[in-house]
């Protein structure tokens, strides 16, 4: 385990490894601020960020990627399939813990402009590490670019009112979040990059799946269990047999057990628990249709690699710009399970798995509003 270097920042330490000016100089660098990052290169949560930051590894292997990670997870820097990670937090949830941690986000900052080349930074979500990128990009020229992924773009976040975005700073990983930006903040992001996976093998055609529904329940606000309860009792009238399963975090175990015995579906839903994401794709390449109950929907990974591993997707929302194979866009929870009956009783309902967006193609997209082709004389 490296040391650690406590450094005085407004009266702050903030965590450098003690060798942090004698690691090889890399000829450029780009910064990614995130609220959390996988602790190690066994942790395989948040996947849009670890994904990301893969690819942009394999891609660009002469780019430094620096990770400043705001929340999670608390620990020392530590390096990541090549990126070097900083996590910030490691003092609670209260505000005075968001508040150190921004301290330290801008000392670490500080510390790399006068170590590295830096060519920008790159913002997870319009939230802190937008306020912390926007600040410290327009203190010292440098290019900034906000991913809006989600929830961020409702009306209820504040944070673009304050620091008033321009559109050419603003990237949406979809049509509808680059619309909903724009009915609440006034503000249309000039791009729109997909979120996109690992391009994997895909799952072939097999007819034996184990289950028939499958869910995913609230891993954040906003994820809503319940219709996926609604929908599978709608199904069963059509086939008594229909199995199902739903996986949440703990603190919903409790409530969907309830739900289900008053629906009288103990034997066609069962419950688990999450604990690895390695566990939820070995569930989905068992699924023949993901039910998505959120009625909102950013750019859901956990789609994509359903789809990936061969299901068919019925949501509610469309985060998608246009036709995807595989992937059905229900009106509501009625329309939902007619759809779920007749893609279980067509013989010719297929559950290859497809592969609509990639991460390469996000990563090199993202580049190129780096510059990347002027910096590393290759076409992005």
């Amino acid at each position: 385990m490296r040391s650690l270097k406590v450094c005085p920042v407004a009266c702050l330490p903030f965590w450098l490894p003690s060798n942090f000016t004698r690691m090889q100089e890399f000829p450029m660098t780009l910064v990614v601020l995130t609220p959390g990052f996988p602790k190690n290169e066994e942790d395989l949560s948040l996947s849009i960020q670890q994904q990301f930051v893969k690819t942009l590894h394999l891609h660009f292997p002469d780019l430094q990627v620096v990770v400043l990670a705001l929340r999670c997870p608390a620990s020392p820097a530590y390096q990541w399939h090549g990126a070097m990670v900083f996590p910030l937090s490691g003092l609670g949830k209260s505000a005075i813990g968001h508040v150190l941690s921004w301290i330290r986000a801008w000392g670490t900052l500080k510390k790399l402009r006068r170590n590295r080349k830096l060519i920008g930074l790159f913002s997870f979500r319009y939230n802190e590490c937008a306020l912390i990128g926007k600040l410290f990009s327009r203190r010292y020229s440098l290019k900034h670019f906000v991913w809006i992924t989600g929830r961020d773009a409702r009306k209820s976040n504040k944070l673009p009112k304050l620091l008033r975005p321009v559109a050419g700073e603003l990237i949406a990983m979809s049509g509808f979040l680059a619309n909903e930006f724009f009915i609440n903040h006034s503000v249309r992001p000039a791009y729109i990059i997909p979120n996109g996976l690992e391009e994997r093998a895909l799952t072939p055609n097999r007819a034996a799946r184990e289950f028939d529904l499958v869910g995913i329940g609230p891993q954040a606000a906003g994820k809503n269990p319940d219709p996926f309860i609604a929908v599978t009792a709608l199904v069963r009238k059509h086939n008594p047999s229909v199995k199902a399963s739903i996986w949440v975090d703990g603190p919903e175990f409790r409530h969907l057990q309830i739900s289900i015995r008053d629906t009288y579906l103990v034997n066609n839903i069962s419950i688990k628990v999450f604990k690895t994401r390695a566990e939820i794709l070995g569930l989905l390449a068992q699924t023949k249709i993901f039910l998505d109950t959120s009625p909102y929907e950013g750019s859901s990974s956990v789609c994509l690699e359903a789809l990936q591993a061969g299901a068919h997707v019925i949501s509610l929302s469309n985060p998608m710009t246009g036709w995807v194979n595989h992937w059905h866009i229900a009106e509501s929870k009625d329309d939902m399970a007619v759809r779920a009956v007749a893609l279980l009783q067509s013989p010719n309902t297929e559950f290859t798995g497809v592969q609509p967006l990639r991460m390469s193609e996000s990563v090199r997209n993202i580049m190129k509003l780096f510059g990347c082709s002027r910096l590393f004389g290759i076409p992005c």
